[in-house]
């Protein structure tokens, strides 16, 4: 799933097997949003669920990533496919991350990540705090699956920069590519991604080059937040 997004990045659209693997890479996606567990997860053998049943971190961050990515690439619909995206983020950064030093492991360790191996009994038993042996591609695909993920917060029309977190301030560069030029700006923030958004009252727009590039910056305590820029005529 991964390695089809990463190829069709850099693969002209006019090269003779772009449509292969568009059409393999979404033949995938529907058969992947068919079979997602109701906790957000996938199980480590996606065709039979009681066969070594159990979520997986490292494959559920792949999928989430290769959804995301195609529902920014105008290749997915997004009332189709974004559920399934926020259902996956959500089970892993709420499900597999560790939040505090509640174990052995230590806050930020990566629960449900199965070891490299060649079929579904491999590396088990896959849990919450087992250590899986191998170098860090878990890490990977989840950071792959997060940076993708938040670029679905936006709204069309607006590309959002990495958020800045400095002295409990939170900075948000963002740029407008619409042609509304008449709009207004919000900043909206929910605690969960699939959570009610609430407008943030607090939030300054500044102008680093007028018309083009902004920052918003606004204070949070909240440990884990998501934010959206809504651009309204």
């Amino acid at each position: 799933m991964v390695a089809l997004c990463r190829t069709m990045d850099v693969l002209p659209t006019s090269d003779p097997h772009y449509a292969e693997y568009l059409q393999t890479f979404t033949n995938m996606a529907a058969a992947l949003k068919a079979v997602q567990r109701p906790d957000g997860f996938w199980n480590v053998n996606l065709a039979y669920t009681n066969d070594y049943a159990g979520p997986e971190a490292s494959g559920t961050s792949a999928f989430v990533y290769g959804l995301a990515w195609g529902m920014l690439h105008g290749y997915l619909a997004t009332n189709l496919y974004l559920p399934t995206v926020i259902s996956g983020w959500n089970a892993l950064a709420n499900g597999a991350l560790h939040r505090a030093v509640d174990t052995a492991n230590g806050a930020g360790f990566l629960g449900f990540e199965q070891d490299a191996g060649d079929q579904p009994s491999s590396g088990q038993p896959v849990t919450y705090t087992s250590v899986p042996t191998f170098t860090d591609f878990g890490l990977g695909l989840f950071l792959l699956a997060g940076t993708e993920t938040y670029q679905l917060s936006a709204s069309p029309g607006i590309t959002m920069a990495t958020p800045i977190l400095s002295n409990n301030v939170l900075h948000l560069n963002f740029t407008v590519i619409s042609s509304l030029t008449n709009s207004t700006l919000q900043l909206l923030q929910t605690g969960q991604l699939n959570g009610g958004w609430t407008v943030d009252t607090s939030a300054v727009l500044t102008t680093n080059l007028a018309g083009l590039s902004y920052c918003f910056t606004t204070t949070t305590n909240q440990a884990v937040q998501f934010y959206q820029v809504l651009l309204t005529p």
